[in-house]
Order: structure tokens, then C-alpha cells, then sequence
């Protein structure tokens, strides 16, 4: 019930039933619970209504081991792998997406790792397909491991090369991310960073505007921060003319979004690359 309230699967009886893999939930035993009730009611079309579904992530992250979190997941996507049924599919693939394993055992870093490793052994094909390589990227990135990342990014692309018309902006995304940290590893080199950062920012103008891409040029901030003091004047040049490019890229994204498109980091961005911008051009001006 706490996985069908956090990734917004309709809490019927039936789907509970498929995705625990037993028929507790519809015996008098399990529903007179008062741990049951407490939290959940059963409405008249036999869907189960959560009391508060804001409790249903704290319980997870508060009441549960990541170890049991993590085998029962791994359980359930195993034994609901391949099965055709709306609600499984769409548990399935957020069950093997990081961000949404991430929700559910935050900043646990070997049981997150573990986690990606045991997955592909429980579904194999998982093994030759790009996603799940890129999210294991993801899951390293998450640690700083940019060299394993680099590994499973390397993957993701190989199998993505043997998939017709398969897309890259994710892979994109992430590999352009990993420059960009690289990048900020390498102060003592400013012209290895920069030369890392361009590599990232050129990716980034390769991708379509999506959420995906705006969320990493908030991390030009750090570029600007740590790095751009260190650059030699031609690379001072050519990062303003980056964060340009980018002030038009996140216009574009705004004037074309619809109203319910959710762009908040696309605002952020603007506004990130745009103060940078101003104060490059103050500090010019004032020098």
C-alpha cells in the first residue's frame, strides 16, 4: 500500500493483492487491524484510502530497514517481471529507476549500490539494456564514483548503439553531469576543467530542453564559483558565452511550455546563468 501511495498506483484491493503476491488484504483478520485502520480506510468501490498518504514515504524511510526495503523490492520486481498488467508495469518501472529507489532508502549507499547489482541478476535482461545502465550511472554519481559511472555509461551507450533509433538524451544528461563534476575536481588544472566543463556544456546544447537537462546547469554556479577565477582570459570568454547560450536555451523552454508543464528548474536556471552573466559583465566593467 506504501508503494502504490509513493508512486501513485490506484490502491485497489486487487492490485495490492498482485503486488504483496498473497490475498491478505482482502481477509477480515488483515483489515480489522488497528495498524490497518489507523492508516487506511476501505471505500465503497473497494479501493483503499489512505488517512494520510504524506505518512506512507516517512513510514518507509523510518520504520523499515533498507535491507528489508531492498530485498522486498527486489522480490516484488522479479515476480511481477514480464507481466502486462497497467499497475505492475508502471511499479516495475519505477522500481528500477534510481531517483525512485533513492525516495525510498535515501543517502544508504552500499544498500543502494547493492541494490543495482542484485537487480540485474533478478531480471537479466536488464543486463543489455541502456536504461539500467544509466541509472546505475545515476546511483555511483550519487556517491562521486565518476569512474564506475564512466563504466556504466560506456554500457548504456553500447547497447543503446544496438537498439534502432534508440535516443541518448539521457545517457546525454547524465554524461555531460559527470564532465561537469570532473571539471570541479580539477582546480589545480584550470585548463583541464575547462576543457572537462566544455565537453558537458556542449552535450547539454546537443540535448532537447527538458527538466532532465536545466537541472545541470544549476551546477554551473560551482563552475562559476570555484573555477572561472581559475581560467585563463580565453576560457573566461568562452564560459560567458556558455552561460549566454543557456539564458536563450531556458527563454525557449518558457516560451514554449504549456501551463501545466511543471518548469521550476527551468526558472532556477535562467535565473542562475543570468546572475552569473551580470556579474561577469559588473566585475568587467568595474576593473
Amino acid at each position: 500500500m506504501a508503494l502504490c501511495d509513493i508512486f501513485n498506483i490506484r490502491r485497489d484491493s486487487n492490485n495490492i493483492a498482485d503486488i504483496a503476491g498473497n490475498e491478505e488484504i482482502f481477509t477480515a483478520n488483515f483489515r480489522t487491524l488497528q495498524a490497518f485502520n489507523n492508516l487506511y480506510s476501505i471505500a465503497s468501490d473497494n479501493s483503499i484510502t489512505c488517512k494520510s498518504s504524506i505518512l506512507s514515504l516517512f513510514i518507509m524511510n523510518s520504520f523499515f530497514s533498507d535491507t528489508y526495503i531492498v530485498e522486498n523490492c527486489l522480490e516484488i520486481i522479479q515476480r511481477i517481471d514480464g507481466d502486462e498488467a497497467s499497475h505492475l508495469k508502471k511499479l516495475h518501472s519505477k522500481l528500477r529507476t534510481f531517483h525512485n529507489i533513492e525516495k525510498l532508502i535515501p543517502q544508504k549507499q552500499n544498500s543502494l549500490n547493492n541494490y543495482f547489482v542484485e537487480l540485474k541478476r533478478r531480471c537479466t535482461w536488464l543486463r543489455y539494456h541502456p536504461h539500467y545502465w544509466v541509472q546505475y550511472a545515476m546511483c555511483r554519481l550519487s556517491f562521486g564514483d565518476t569512474n564506475t559511472a564512466q563504466e556504466h555509461l560506456d554500457s548504456a551507450y553500447k547497447y543503446a548503439a544496438q537498439r534502432k533509433s534508440y535516443h541518448t538524451e539521457n545517457i546525454d544528461t547524465q554524461q555531460a553531469r559527470l564532465y561537469i563534476m570532473e571539471a570541479l575536481t580539477c582546480k589545480a588544472n584550470p585548463r583541464k576543467a575547462y576543457s572537462l566543463f566544455e565537453k558537458g556544456d556542449n552535450l547539454l546544447n546537443s540535448i532537447i530542453n527538458d527538466l532532465h537537462k536545466f537541472r545541470q546547469i544549476l551546477k554551473y554556479e560551482d563552475v562559476y564559483n570555484e573555477l572561472y577565477p581559475r581560467f585563463n582570459s580565453g576560457d573566461k570568454v568562452r564560459f560567458e558565452h556558455a552561460c549566454k547560450s543557456m539564458i536563450d536555451a531556458t527563454e525557449k523552454a518558457l516560451e514554449d511550455a504549456v501551463p501545466t508543464q511543471r518548469m521550476n528548474f527551468v526558472k532556477r536556471a535562467q535565473l542562475l546563468v543570468s546572475d552569473i552573466v551580470s556579474d561577469i559583465v559588473h566585475q568587467r566593467q568595474s576593473s
